[in-house]
């Protein structure tokens, strides 16, 4: 009824459906972003405390 496209089709969004299918991530995940953001900011306020203390 479908045809060999369908089936494939159907059979990928019930899997999308129970959590099996995942797509390959693009980019760095939110948590690596989020620590890359928090040490950059520690390191900058680090600076500004450096510059207030001298």
């Amino acid at each position: 009824m479908f045809g060999r496209h369908g089936i494939d089709y159907l059979t990928k969004e019930r899997d999308i459906i129970a959590g099996r299918y995942r797509r390959p991530q693009r980019g760095p995940k939110f948590s690596q972003v989020l620590m890359a953001t928090g040490l950059v900011l520690v390191a900058l306020f680090g600076l500004i405390a450096a510059r207030l203390v001298a």
